[in-house]
């Protein structure tokens, strides 16, 4: 390269760096123009290409300055991000890895293959990268961000705070590392701190919709809804097709009994509105005789939940098909409400798709505002199995417990999480007569232990029933008393119409409302509720206070 060449290429640099692209890229067509095959020129041209968003135009001359220079860890880097930013994930990752080869300390290749690793879902792996390369380069604020993320959903959430906090040190504005540091401390219990996080994420120069809906949820969990209320329409203001704060609207209106509003919001849990157009397409069904195809989602008590808008469309003349969990088939078929079972990878045909979830909204006019659970019977088979399991396990009364469902909430989403201390919950139960029977998904052996050793006699673990839904349906039917966390059993014995104690955890699930001891949507279901303060003292001791109550009738 002569003097000439080599002060082009400075310069075009130089102007590249300053932002400067139009100038950068006239001093780099000139240098190309005297020599053609300058690596570093061609280098820079694919460079200018990619940042112009140009990615068919980059892959040209990265591809050529490779061919004369192959060992040039930079470019072999450039032609990762080029192929990244073509979809081309495998080569992409294959480039990134040829980068280490060459030069294994390259931070932009391991951060390169951090963040694949975190669209794919391998967060240890993203993490390990991400370790990697701030171990050479700690002066990247996205990486740090990013890191944080990755350890927080390998629920390493001391070390996601502090990768946050890093993050923030080098950049005090940057809204996403405050917003996931708010993630951070809720996940970790600590409330208001996250609250502050979550306030600070809001006061950027560029504010994120997100930030509000975080803060809006963190406040409805602290039961502040006209606060949280606020926080959701400052989201849409920022981008009013936010799906995050539709569906955290959707959750405060049934929280606070506007259904309307409510359902209608629901229909945004899956990151797009349904078709508004859904009611009308139902009423042309059933005048048509054209077969209405609701179909399951989310978990399998959801599933049962949203069925209760099932018979209303019956009574209006549908003809129903059912597509979901093939495990609820039985169940519901029982209940005669539906013509055809569909599996969920059969093909489609030509009934009209109903999402479980929207029953609520397109039924709305057919339906009462809060309909009873979905009628379900247990097979003779099933009831006289458990029977004698029962009778084998111990004398009556029997009562069903479970501690435990769900995810916690991250963020913006809205999980399910229920939890009550074990040891407590055995502790109250100990006088309470008769057989306990653990209905847990899932039990670890020291939780058995523990249960066992706190009501001072044997349980029966029943838990394997959960995997034959008729097995546990023909169980709760044969139980006195059900004492737990809300689960799809719940849903099943709610359709069984009989009876349960539900522990509700602070904050509590929509369906159990913000106060008292009854829900209208599980009719005779007795609630007791987590002290935001003074944690399950008060709610196990009424719960034990009852069943002996009860046991004495």
């Amino acid at each position: 390269m002569t003097a000439v060449d080599q002060a082009l290429l400075r310069l075009a640099r130089e102007e590249f760096a300053r932002g400067r692209a139009a100038a950068s890229r006239a001093l780099c067509d000139e240098l190309l123009a005297s020599n053609p095959d300058d690596a570093e020129g061609l280098h820079l041209l694919a460079v200018l290409q990619l940042a112009k968003g140009d990615v068919a135009a980059a892959l040209v001359p990265i591809e050529r300055a490779l061919r004369i220079d192959a060992n040039d860890a930079k470019k072999h880097h450039t032609l990762g991000l080029i192929l990244r930013a073509q979809g081309r994930r495998a080569d992409a990752a294959a480039a990134f890895r040829e980068v280490l080869r060459r030069s294994p300390e390259f931070p932009e290749a391991h951060a390169g293959l951090a963040q694949m690793g975190m669209e794919e879902g391998e967060l240890s792996e993203a993490a390990r990268h991400f370790e990697r390369a701030l171990r050479s380069r700690s002066d990247v604020p996205a990486w740090h961000n990013d890191f944080g993320i990755a350890l927080l959903g390998l629920a390493r959430i001391p070390e996601a705070q502090a990768s946050f906090r890093r993050c923030i040190a080098l950049d005090p504005n940057h809204s996403n590392a405050w917003t996931n540091l708010g993630n951070a401390l809720r996940r970790s219990g600590r409330a208001e701190e996250a609250l502050t996080a979550y306030r600070r994420a809001t006061q950027g120069e560029a504010p994120l919709a997100i930030a509000w809906v975080n803060l809006g949820n963190a406040l409805k969990e602290s039961d502040r809804l006209d606060e949280a209320t606020e926080c959701f329409a400052r989201a849409f203001a920022i981008s009013p097709a936010s799906s995050e704060a539709h569906f955290s609207r959707a959750i405060a209106c049934l929280l606070t009994g506007d259904l309307e509003r409510g359902w209608d919001e629901y229909r945004w849990r899956f990151g797009a509105p349904s078709d508004a157009a859904l009611r009308q397409h139902v009423k042309e069904a059933i005048d048509a005789q054209r077969p209405l195809e609701i179909r399951g989602e989310q978990g399998l008590g959801d599933a049962l939940f949203f069925l209760r808008w099932a018979p209303a469309l019956r009574s209006a003349g549908a003809k129903l098909w059912f597509r979901g969990d093939a495990r609820l088939f039985p169940l519901l078929e029982r209940a005669g409400l539906f013509e055809r079972f569909v599996k969920e990878d059969a093909r489609a045909e030509e009934a009209l798709a109903i999402p479980g979830g929207d029953l609520p909204w397109v039924a709305q006019a057919m339906a009462p505002s809060h309909p009873p659970a979905f009628p379900l019977q247990a097979s003779s088979a099933s009831q006289e199995a458990a029977r004698r399991l029962l009778e084998e396990a111990g004398p009556p009364p029997y009562l069903g417990v479970a501690w435990r469902a769900g995810l916690p909430s991250t963020g913006s989403s809205e999980h399910l999480h229920k939890m009550v201390p074990l040891e407590a919950m055995g502790a109250a139960l100990q006088r309470v007569p008769g057989t306990i029977v653990s209905l847990q998904r899932g039990p670890e052996a020291a939780e058995l232990a523990t249960l066992s050793t706190s009501v001072a006699r044997p349980v029966l673990d029943a838990g394997r029933l959960n995997a034959d839904l008729d097995a546990m349906l023909g169980l709760l039917a044969h139980l006195d008393e059900y004492a737990g966390v809300s689960s799809t059993n719940v849903h099943l014995r709610a359709g069984l119409g009989g009876s349960a104690r539900i522990l509700v955890p602070a904050p509590s699930e929509w369906r159990y409302g913000r106060a008292g001891a009854a829900t209208p949507w599980f009719a005779g279901f007795t609630l007791y509720r987590e002290d935001r303060e003074r944690g399950w003292t008060a709610a196990l001791e009424a719960l034990a206070a009852d069943l002996l109550a009860e046991g004495k009738r």
